[in-house]
């Protein structure tokens, strides 16, 4: 099945019948051992990353942020804490 764009005011695509499914085509590692890669392909997925680069410049100094309302300490209640350790340790345990 070919898939077709609508026109440019629609945000819905829709199918042209025919052409069907092509093949499954090769894996990166695949493609990797024929350009002369040579090795497993956990060595070829660590070899994916390289050296660390250096220190980026400093940025430019963002705008000032809007003044909080008069006596907040900016620390969340006990509840809004419980709730974001929750959501680090879910994020962690994914």
């Amino acid at each position: 099945m070919k898939m077709s764009s609508k026109p440019h005011y629609s945000k819905e695509p829709y199918f042209v019948t025919g052409g069907g499914a092509g093949a499954d085509g090769k894996s990166a590692y695949e493609i990797a051992v024929e350009h002369g890669f040579e090795g497993t392909e956990e060595e070829w997925l660590l070899s994916l990353k390289g050296e660390k680069g250096d220190k980026g410049d400093q940025g430019e100094p963002g705008t000032a942020g809007k003044d909080g309302k008069d006596g907040v300490d900016g620390f969340p209640t006990e509840e809004q804490w419980n709730d974001l350790v929750a959501r680090v340790e879910a994020l962690e345990n994914a």
